[in-house]
């Protein structure tokens, strides 16, 4: 199991933008969060969260990625019906959500992960973990808020 101070591992992933995402070569500091489908009332409810703070994180130097297994047609279209600002990675065989041990099962037999967010910096290494945030529309509304109280916090403490 990833805990804070790991580094995630290396992943290529398909991209909404188009292009193949790679973890090796991120660029800022990244808020990754897994979620199990698309169009489903707490995914929605979490991606509408990520979208309101999109601007306050993007401001801070912070970029957001979502991962399913849903496919890239899936995202793209949650991305235009939700006006979502930043990109979905498809990891339709959930292989990369069984790298991160988010699967309750090995794939084949499992395909959504548990819905968990990781903060990772440039190089990899896990800054915080949000683990298992559940189906409950309560604590999936606020948990978009708890990751940009605590973001704020940091870099507040740190002088950024």
């Amino acid at each position: 199991m990833l805990e804070v101070g790991h580094f995630i591992p290396e992943f290529e992933l398909r991209s909404t933008q188009g292009d193949l995402f790679s973890s090796a070569k991120m660029t800022k500091k990244t808020i990754l969060y897994f979620y199990p489908k698309d169009g489903t009332s707490t995914c929605t409810i979490e991606a509408r969260g990520f979208s309101a703070a999109y601007q306050d994180l993007e401001a801070v130097g912070l970029q957001i990625i979502g991962i399913s297994p849903d496919s890239i047609e899936s995202h793209k279209k949650l991305r235009a019906s939700e006006e979502i600002p930043f990109h979905l990675l498809s990891d339709n065989t959930s292989k990369i959500c069984d790298l991160f041990g988010l699967l309750q099962r090995p794939s084949p037999e499992e395909l959504y992960p548990i819905r968990t967010t990781f903060l990772v910096d440039t190089h990899r290494k896990i800054l915080a973990i949000w683990p298992d945030i559940g189906d409950v529309d309560e604590d999936v509304s606020t948990h978009s808020e708890d990751i940009v109280s605590f973001v704020m916090e940091v870099f507040d403490k740190a002088n950024l």
